[in-house]
């Protein structure tokens, strides 16, 4: 499976193609990352920020905060599921040399099951986040595992 990660950091060479940037401001280009707002329940200063794009969906959005990559899948279907998140897995933990893998799901997102959808991270070795952890909105479940 083929993945292209973009990442937003001083050291790292942006390639971010035009049209993931923001087109209202082009002076100050910003990540299109409106799927991550509203995960936090106050502003958190992000260290970096991806976008993985594979050849299919899912499309997966995230920040790097404290060596904790925290994602957020734009569809993610049940049958791609299992490749996707072995490909994340090995993103989070072998590139970006992260410490902790978070993925951020939406408690009223009526495309999926969602009891499902978590019982399938469970599968993955992930375990839910408790609520105060990260200070996360209520509208958000929170799924984790240490690397």
């Amino acid at each position: 499976m083929a993945l292209k990660t973009m990442l937003s950091r001083p050291s790292i060479q942006d390639t971010t193609p035009d049209f993931l940037l923001n087109p209202s401001n082009p002076s100050n280009p910003s990540r299109n990352l409106r799927n991550l707002e509203g995960i936090f329940r106050h502003p958190i200063k992000i260290d970096r920020e991806l976008i993985i794009i594979q050849d299919t969906t899912p499309t997966w959005s995230g920040i790097i905060k404290n060596n904790t990559l925290f994602l957020r899948v734009s569809s993610l279907e049940y049958d791609s599921l299992k490749e996707s998140i072995v490909a994340v897995i090995e993103l989070a933990e072998e590139l970006l040399k992260c410490d902790t893998l978070v993925i951020c799901l939406d408690r009223n997102d009526k495309n999926s099951s969602l009891s499902t959808l978590i019982r399938s991270f469970f599968y993955f070795g992930f375990e839910l986040v408790p609520p105060g952890t990260y200070n996360h909105s209520n509208e958000f479940i929170l799924v984790g595992m240490e690397l």
